[in-house]
């Protein structure tokens, strides 16, 4: 396979003239391989695929959103941008002389949106999510779903926690079927809904990511025992989760209109205190919680007395 020998050898592109270094693998694109590359002392990212079409698309879609964030269209969050910036497409001959199509890219460091989380704690998810929606939203915008949003597309740096999109392989115009998709975050596979491309397509598999970083334990419910009954018996079993269990409904129902939406009800979790609830240990908010149910019970019972006694002086009076 001609992407197997570009592994070790310089590519160099046939109408450009670029040649690039492949320094390492980053991982398997919706359609091609992703490899770290060098030329001279600068880095780039470099997917590398058979598909012409699919390159050539991804290629056009962040050139949009390149020049939409260059033009200020769109203030991104934190000043990061949705999209890689992308600086070549052109070939080079393959295996019996058919070309092998790549585009090069802005090369984006960072870990898993779940390792993440997992490092620094749930009380991250809302913070994160706001940036995420605002990438959705500048990506709607364009008419255009992610299609694929699962965790391994989601990276965020472990420094500054800037949260970025990574393979827009699966980006597909609304109206048309979903390019690619992951089972577990797709709407179809759940039976919410179509596999066409629309907003609500894109946020149900946000609902899912979410889920999948509150509860890592609902990964391993399918569709086929009752999947969304178990998974909102795991919601409501866990007083920490409640809050969060509206904006997920929502986002599985397709009720909300646009990401905006959604990045309301996020914020507006957020802002609630859900964060610093989070930062109570296991037996520690067991035992809040617990101090907090006996204040209500015997507050309601001093309430109920002084009422009684109360209605009981006025009766007195009202005899008299």
């Amino acid at each position: 396979m001609a992407e197997r020998a570009a592994m070790s050898c310089n590519i160099t592109g046939r109408w450009n003239g670029r040649s690039y270094r492949i320094i390492r693998s980053l991982g398997i694109g919706a359609n091609g391989k992703v490899y770290l590359v060098g030329e001279n002392d600068r880095q780039y990212a470099i997917k590398i695929s058979r598909d012409a079409a699919g390159v050539a698309l991804e290629y056009r879609l962040l050139r949009q959103l390149q020049a939409q964030q260059q033009n200020g269209v769109e203030n991104s969050v934190q000043g990061s941008r949705l999209g890689p910036f992308v600086y070549d497409l052109d070939d080079f001959p393959g295996d019996g002389g058919k070309p092998v199509h790549f585009y090069t890219m802005e090369y984006i460091p960072g870990i898993p949106i779940t390792s993440y989380v997992r490092e620094k704690g749930r009380s991250e998810i809302g913070r994160l999510f706001q940036q995420l929606l605002n990438y959705l939203r500048q990506l709607h915008r364009l008419g255009y779903a992610f299609g694929d949003l699962k965790a391994e597309n989601v990276l965020v740096n472990p420094l500054s926690g800037e949260l970025r999109l990574v393979d827009f392989g699966g980006a597909t115009r609304f109206g048309e079927g979903i390019r690619q998709y992951t089972e577990w975050y797709d709407r179809a596979y759940w039976n919410a809904g179509s596999r066409r491309a629309d907003i609500q397509y894109d946020l149900f598999a946000a609902g899912m990511l979410m889920l999948r970083l509150l509860l890592p334990e609902a990964q391993r419910i399918d569709v086929g025992r009752g999947g969304f009954r178990k998974i909102r018996r795991l919601l409501q079993q866990s007083p920490e989760m409640q809050p969060w269990q509206g904006v997920l409904e929502r986002a599985w129902r397709g009720n909300y209109r646009d990401a905006s939406e959604m990045l309301r009800a996020v914020s507006f979790v957020k802002s609630s205190g859900w964060k610093t609830h989070q930062g109570i240990p296991g037996r520690v908010h067991k035992q809040v919680n617990r101090t907090e149910a006996d204040w209500d019970w015997s507050h309601w019972v001093a309430v109920g007395s002084a009422v009684l006694c109360l209605a009981m002086i006025l009766r007195v009076f009202m005899v008299r």
